[in-house]
């Protein structure tokens, strides 16, 4: 059977980064509010008008933490 090179031991140490990734993203004071808030509790929700940055700060904080346990294992 084909090795599927994507599982391979042999490739699992240079799938690691080396630093950890970060954004260019600057969140203003309201956001690093709400994202303490994600932090802090296990469900939020949040409000704000179109364009407000939302969905960009839920992604954001979602990537971080994944990348975040990534990183430890």
């Amino acid at each position: 059977m084909p090795s599927n090179h994507h599982t391979d031991e042999v490739f699992k140490e240079k799938r690691k980064p080396k630093n950890p990734i970060k954004f260019g993203i600057t969140l203003n004071e309201e956001q690093k509010l709400a994202k303490a808030e994600i932090l802090h509790h296990d469900v939020t929700a949040i409000k704000g008008k179109a364009g407000s940055g939302k969905t960009m700060l839920a992604v954001q904080t979602g990537l971080d933490n994944y990348l975040i346990e990534r990183w430890r294992k």
